[in-house]
C-alpha cells in the first residue's frame, strides 16, 4: 500500500538509485480497548482480549524511470486466551497467511515529489466454515483492488511534509461461514489517509530517521448476501479512527532498522488512537522493521 511505500521512501534517503528494496515487519497489537458506536472509549469489558502479531514480507523493484512493481505477503498470528467454546474455556487462535498483494506504481519529482500506486490483494485466509473448533480466521476473506497516491516536499534540508491517501475496494465473494453455510460477503470500502512529517539527519555513515503521520482510517459496513450486517441502533456499523503513527530509525549503508508505534491491519497501519467509532485497538501498538536496498 501507499502507506508502506511512503515509509520505505523515507528510509531510503541515501539509496535513491537502488533498484530492489525489501523489508520484513513484525508488529504487536494487544486489543485491550475500543471505541463504541457513540465514540466513547473504554476497556474491553470481556475476559477475552485478542492479541494480534502481523508479519509482513515485501519487495519492490524499480525497472524504468520511477516505475516499479512489487509484492507483499501478509501473515497473522491471532490469540484468544480462555475463549469459551460450548461452555468450555480453551485457548483459541491461529497463525496463517492473510493475503498476497501484487502492485505497480510510479514515483517522481517535479516541483514536489509525487507517487501513485495500484494493485490487487489476493485473500489467502481460510473460510470460517473450514476451520477447526479452536481456530480463528486470519483474513477478511475478500479479494480487493487498491489505489493510492502521495505528495511531498522539503521545507528544510532535514524536514519534509506530505500527504497520502489509499483506497481499498473489496469484491463480493462466496464464503462458507462458521455454520458451514455459503453466503456472499463483501467488506466495506477502506479509506486510509494522512498528513505526514519526516526526515533524516546524517551522522557520519549513519542516518537517524524520524517521522510521524496524523492519520484517518475509515471502513464501510460489512454486507452479507447484500444486506448490511450488524446494524447498531438502526445505523450502519461503519468504522473510523483518527490516530498518530510516530517512527524513529537508523540507516547504515544499504540497511535500515526502524521502530514504529503502529501495526499493520489487513488494509492499513493503525497507530496510537485519538478518537473513533466501532473499533477495537491497542493503546500503543508497535512494529519493528528491517529493510535493505540493492
Amino acid at each position: 500500500m501507499i502507506t508502506r511505500i511512503l515509509v520505505l521512501g523515507l528510509c531510503l534517503a541515501g539509496t535513491a538509485s537502488a533498484q530492489l528494496n525489501a523489508r520484513l515487519t513484525v508488529g504487536y497489537q494487544p486489543l485491550s480497548e475500543a471505541f463504541d458506536n457513540d465514540g466513547d472509549r473504554d476497556s474491553i469489558d470481556r475476559p477475552v482480549q485478542e492479541t494480534l502479531v502481523p508479519v509482513n514480507i515485501a519487495a519492490d523493484y524499480t525497472f524504468f524511470a520511477g516505475l516499479y512493481a512489487g509484492a507483499e505477503l501478509s501473515l497473522l498470528y491471532r490469540d484468544f486466551p480462555n475463549y469459551e467454546v460450548g461452555g468450555v474455556e480453551k485457548d483459541r487462535g491461529a497463525f496463517g497467511i492473510s493475503e498476497l498483494d501484487l502492485k505497480v506504481g510510479w514515483g517522481g519529482s517535479f516541483v514536489v515529489d509525487v507517487g501513485i500506486e495500484a494493485g490487487f490483494k489476493f485473500d489467502l485466509g481460510k473460510h470460517p466454515g473450514d476451520l477447526e473448533e479452536d481456530k480463528v480466521t486470519t483474513s477478511d476473506n475478500n479479494h480487493a483492488f487498491h489505489i493510492g497516491g502521495n505528495v511531498g516536499f522539503s521545507v528544510l534540508p532535514m524536514l519534509s511534509l506530505g500527504a497520502r491517501i489509499n483506497l481499498v475496494l473489496p469484491l463480493e465473494r462466496e464464503v462458507r461461514n462458521a455454520a458451514d453455510i455459503e453466503e456472499d460477503r463483501q467488506s466495506g470500502t477502506v479509506v486510509d489517509a494522512a498528513a505526514t512529517v519526516g526526515g533524516s539527519v546524517g551522522l557520519g555513515g549513519v542516518s537517524l530517521l524520524y517521522g510521524v503521520d496524523l492519520a484517518f482510517f475509515y471502513q464501510g459496513a460489512l454486507r452479507v448476501n447484500g444486506d448490511v450486517a450488524g446494524q447498531i441502533n438502526g445505523e450502519d456499523p461503519t468504522i473510523n479512527m483518527f490516530h498518530v503513527i510516530p517512527m524513529v530509525g537508523v540507516g547504515f549503508g544499504k540497511h535500515r532498522v526502524k521502530l514504529t508505534l503502529g501495526a499493520f491491519g489487513e488494509d492499513a497501519m493503525l497507530g496510537i488512537p485519538l478518537f473513533g467509532k466501532n473499533i477495537s485497538f491497542a493503546t500503543v501498538p508497535v512494529s519493528v522493521t528491517y529493510g535493505f536496498a540493492m
